[in-house]
């Protein structure tokens, strides 16, 4: 019985010496596995942190180089005090429109198509159409600015006048 007692003390003891020695490893296994799924978060996390760094340096390249094209570009962008509606006004033409022109839709896009436009010597032209050259509403509302265009209306009157009786007196 003794011999018995001691061979299940031996046995107990190799089981537990076993036990440990399993539980040692898989620790250690376990501490490794972690340190290495550490190391790829972090790595993860710095890749994802590089990209966004890119991605915010390539929208700032891309918001300057637009401030740029705006710059050059003949349009403007206002808003109409009354309504508070963003409207756009060519700065050499005097055409205002509601609606956003090719030329700033293009900008917007980034198609680069004005670059190709601009090489090959041709330009888009808006349409000329009566809501092109009107002005915001305030805008045609206001004294001043009905007094300007009356001017110039009058004064344009005269000429077609002055240069209709030319062609009658060279006539006679």
């Amino acid at each position: 019985e003794e011999e018995k007692k001691r061979k299940e003390e031996e046995m107990k003891s190799h089981l537990a010496d076993f036990m440990n020695m399993i539980e040692k490893e898989t620790a250690e296994q376990k501490k490794k596995d972690e340190e290495e799924a550490e190391k790829k978060r972090k790595a993860e996390e710095e890749q994802r942190k590089k990209e966004e760094e890119e991605k915010a340096r390539l929208k700032q390249q891309k918001a300057a180089k637009k401030k740029l094209r705006m710059k050059k570009s003949k349009w403007r962008i206002a808003t109409d005090k009354a309504t508070g509606k963003e409207y756009y006004w060519n700065k050499d033409s005097g055409c205002v429109t509601w609606e956003k022109p090719a030329e700033l839709k293009e900008i917007e896009d980034g198609d680069g198509e004005e670059k190709s436009a601009a090489a090959d010597g041709s330009q888009k032209r808006t349409s000329s159409s009566k809501q092109n050259r009107r002005s915001s509403p305030s805008d045609s509302r206001s004294p001043e600015r009905r007094r300007r265009r009356n001017k110039r209306s009058r004064s344009r009157s005269r000429d077609r006048g002055r240069r209709r009786n030319r062609s009658r007196r060279r006539r006679r």
